[in-house]
């Protein structure tokens, strides 16, 4: 029952984060063509297909996304699992000194 609900609440909100919306009044799929479509004068049978088709994408396409941070969060702290509490505190401290001199950087600009 959990897998249903958290499938529901990731449909919408890719819905939401896409600019997608199905519209309740004749239940089409609203939402943008990709850049120099809007310029081939589709018609809407034609412009329905392809928010469908963007609308079943990113629902996937943002699923894996989620795998790909989850696999990469996993992996940064396997990596600094590795490091000794010297060794994680020098990278702590040029990881802060790094982002100082960007923050130095936006200053004189």
């Amino acid at each position: 029952m959990k897998l249903v609900r958290f499938a529901a609440v990731f449909v919408i909100l890719a819905l939401a984060t896409t600019g997608l919306s199905i519209t309740q009044d004749n239940d089409k799929v609203k939402g943008s063509l990709p850049k120099g479509w809007a310029k081939l004068n589709l018609s809407e049978d034609q412009k329905n297909k392809v928010y469908d088709i963007q609308n079943r994408h990113h629902a996937k396409i943002d699923e894996l996304k989620k795998q790909i941070s989850d696999e990469e969060e996993k992996m940064n702290k396997e990596r600094l699992a590795v490091l000794t509490p010297e060794q994680k505190k020098k990278l702590k401290d040029a990881v802060e000194n790094k982002l100082g001199e960007g923050e130095k950087k936006k200053e004189t600009n």
